[in-house]
């Protein structure tokens, strides 16, 4: 399910954060913007151009309310959804009640809906037989599924799996990866309620992904071993090609070692991954600026 905190409560912060003349007088766009031609029709609420409004475009009008200096609005006159030639908190209100309107209400082919897996958590160790697999979709839901091996070696413990059969494990580098994760997300008791994305961060992955293609053959950085045969956490991204098939992309690994691709966009979307939380590691963020500094210093 969608996560709303940081909308239900920016009301109440804009109130503290702003004063409601500097606000208003703020985001008063009668001189500064330059309004959209009649014939070119837009989405109310599209903040970002891609004709719908989701999470994403609540984030861009909060950043902008906010002054953040790298804030930007593709159509400014979508935003002004009451009509008073100026972007305001009301203007926000009235957002987030469209967005509230959209999630609650179900779409007229509910049936026919494709759940469209986004970012892949892939954790275990294969030669102790274990996958822990936690898939998110484009909604920002989670889904988890534990697959093992029908043995037990090295003392694992496998009675919570999902799965245990000898060919239990998946592997997301084969040409079936798509079957696996789309069997998972059709799967209710697959939901998992205790992870979610954050608004910042599920904006950001689905705008990561549209590039998806373009990472499948980056080079990937040295690697930072830490011991061998040790579980590894693997983070994948999945995104269309060019001919609108989904295409996966592994960006990197941490734990028995860690490794990642050499883009500075990828290093970047990683590191808001491990401050976001998600990844269940500890002081992830500080552990990958460590390894990004080794390679640094390893390759003067």
């Amino acid at each position: 399910m969608k996560k709303f905190p940081l909308i239900l409560s920016l009301c109440s912060a804009l109130a503290v954060c702003l004063p409601v003349q500097s606000a208003f007088a703020a985001a008063d766009v009668t001189d500064e913007i330059v309004q959209v031609a009649d014939d070119n029709a837009f989405v109310p609420g599209d903040m970002n151009g891609d004709q719908q409004v989701t999470i994403a475009d609540a984030i861009i009008m909060q950043n902008w309310l906010l002054s953040d200096p790298d804030s930007s609005m593709t159509n400014w006159s979508a935003g002004d959804l009451n009509h008073n030639n100026r972007i305001d908190v009301f203007d926000f209100v009235m957002l987030k009640q469209l967005l509230i309107s959209n999630t609650s209400a179900p779409p007229a082919n509910a049936a026919e809906k494709t759940i469209v897996p986004l970012l892949v958590i892939e954790e275990g160790a294969r030669h102790r037989g274990m996958q822990n697999l936690l898939v998110f979709d484009e909604n920002g839901t989670a889904y988890r599924r534990i697959f093992a091996r029908g043995y037990v070696s090295y003392g694992t413990d496998y009675y919570n799996a999902d799965v245990v059969d000898e060919d239990a494990l998946i592997r997301l580098e084969n040409d079936d990866w798509y079957d696996y994760v789309s069997d998972l997300l059709s799967r209710p008791n697959a939901v998992d309620d205790t992870v979610s994305l954050d608004d910042a961060i599920l904006a950001e992955s689905i705008e990561f992904a549209k590039n998806t293609s373009s990472y499948v053959d980056t080079p990937w950085l040295n690697e930072r071993l830490h011991w061998l045969d040790g579980d590894t956490m693997n983070v994948y991204i999945i995104g269309n090609n060019e001919d609108d098939q989904p295409v996966i992309a592994k960006l990197a690994t941490f734990l028995a070692y860690d490794v990642c691709r050499d883009n500075q966009d990828v290093q970047n979307y990683v590191m808001d991954l491990c401050k976001s939380g998600c990844l269940d590691i500890t002081d992830a963020d500080q552990e990958f600026q460590l390894y990004l500094d080794f390679i640094s210093k390893y390759d003067q």
